[in-house]
């Protein structure tokens, strides 16, 4: 199958379940009014349908025109978006009745998904979208008890239980594409045999979940039968350990148990404590071993790094050198996926970058300080998502920083060339050039 074709497919579904996250939200606005309540299922669907046909429609000029002509995705989403939200409002208000809920509950859904349909496909129903249906779920369903309003409790159930199937679905699906890619220079298709594979044994959990929600009175029962028998096995095993003691320490063969007492009275033997009733700690103690074992060599290891930093630190061995790990001659290639820690937001990268370019601008002038500011201006927040590759030349790089902003790099691309390549001195104005281009990529 062509690796794009799946992606859009993926995509389309998670944009069914993406749309679906405002349900709670339609419900608690529709539920105000008694015939609201009644039509909850039809105007639910006309605005499902819509806020479907937007954002599909809004993602794939988004996509199309993408950063290149950004205010044409934007001009094509709207003439999508107006008729769309206009219709549904109409629609649900002539089930309902309610002007303000049906504006609200057509309004709001469909601007959100229309601006956020360009997102990448494994975001598009991503944990934080997951968590927000589970949040608007409950608040809905407190409200709506406050409110004294009837909670279709049967219709939350099966819609969580839908939602949490197509989460992990999706879930599962884009982690196989990215485990299969993660090594690959070009995007390639999860194989036939392994996505199969992998969908069988998804079904088949699905499926044992799905028969324990619908036996689950049986099998608690079958439980509480099988508890009773444990309880009663070990409690035989018990009492046959106590008379196999008591006999083997010399009691007088007409002993009798006790009939009177609980079951710790029971289990006590008269007179002193035989040697043998000391066999019931082997257990015990093979159980508290192992699991001591494990956090002992926890805290072995931990204490063994930190002597080793301590160490290290005493030897004057620098902080970047102190994390990376031995490799030996020869040692082999461990293929492993790569965890990357969540970056930071774009304001928090401007705050950062202009920071940056306050202590550049400390530094005294010459060719050092003219790089410096050439690096610093190839990171700079105005480029948005489209930084400058690094086989981009400076001529190419400047090109692409015209389309960005419109122009202003031109004397820095001709300084850097008549220093690097042309091997001139540096113009005496080229630091004043680039902190001009510094300052207008701040306030861009």
């Amino acid at each position: 199958m062509d690796p794009e074709r799946s992606e859009r497919r993926l995509s389309a579904a998670a944009m069914v379940f993406r749309c679906l996250m405002w349900f709670p939200v339609w419900m608690l606005l529709l539920s105000i009014r008694q015939q609201g309540a009644k039509m909850l299922l039809p105007a639910s669907g006309i605005l499902l349908l819509a806020s479907y046909v937007t954002a599909v429609w809004s993602r794939i000029w988004r996509l199309h025109f993408g950063t290149v002509y950004p205010w044409r995705g934007r001009l094509m989403t709207w003439l999508m978006l107006l008729p769309a939200a206009c219709g549904a409002a109409y629609a649900v208000y002539r089930l309902t009745g309610g002007i303000t809920p049906s504006v609200l509950a057509a309004g709001v859904p469909l601007i959100f998904l229309a601006v956020t349909a360009d997102r990448q496909a494994d975001t598009l129903f991503g944990a934080p979208c997951y968590g927000a249906f589970l949040a608007l779920t409950t608040g809905a369903a407190f409200f709506m008890r406050i409110a004294g309003v009837p909670v279709p409790m049967t219709l939350i159930l099966v819609l969580t239980c839908v939602q949490s199937a197509g989460f992990f679905l999706l879930r599962n699906q884009f982690m196989l594409r990215r485990l299969v890619n993660r090594r690959s220079a070009r995007e390639t298709d999860v194989p036939r045999e392994i996505r199969r594979l992998n969908l069988v044994l998804t079904l088949v959990i699905f499926g044992v979940i799905t028969v324990l929600l619908l036996f689950r009175a049986p099998l608690t029962e079958l439980l509480r039968m099988m508890t009773a028998g444990a309880y009663l096995a070990v409690r035989f095993v018990l009492q046959c350990v106590y008379k196999l003691i008591n006999f083997f320490g010399g009691d007088t063969p007409g002993y009798e148990e006790r009939p009177t007492g609980s079951d710790a009275e029971l289990m006590q033997p008269d007179g002193a404590i035989h040697p043998l009733w000391l066999l019931l700690w082997i257990p015990i103690l093979f159980a508290a071993y192992c699991v001591w074992k494990m956090f002992v060599s926890e805290w072995v290891y931990d204490i063994r790094m930190a002597l080793g930093d301590w160490i290290r630190r005493l030897r004057g061995v620098p902080e970047e050198h102190r994390a990376l790990p031995a490799v030996t001659e020869g040692e082999a290639y461990t293929d492993t996926e790569t965890r990357t820690e969540r970056g930071q937001s774009a304001r928090q990268a401007k705050r950062t970058w202009k920071k940056e370019l306050r202590q550049w601008q400390k530094l005294p002038d010459g060719a050092e300080k003219f790089y410096a500011g050439y690096r610093l201006l190839l990171r700079a927040p105005a480029w948005g998502g489209e930084q400058p590759r690094a086989s981009e030349t400076v001529r190419e790089i400047c090109a692409h920083w015209a389309e960005q902003t419109g122009g202003g790099l031109d004397a820095v691309t001709a300084d850097f060339q008549a220093h690097r390549y042309a091997e001139n001195a540096l113009p005496e104005g080229a630091v004043a050039e680039m902190e001009r281009a510094l300052l207008a990529a701040a306030w861009h």
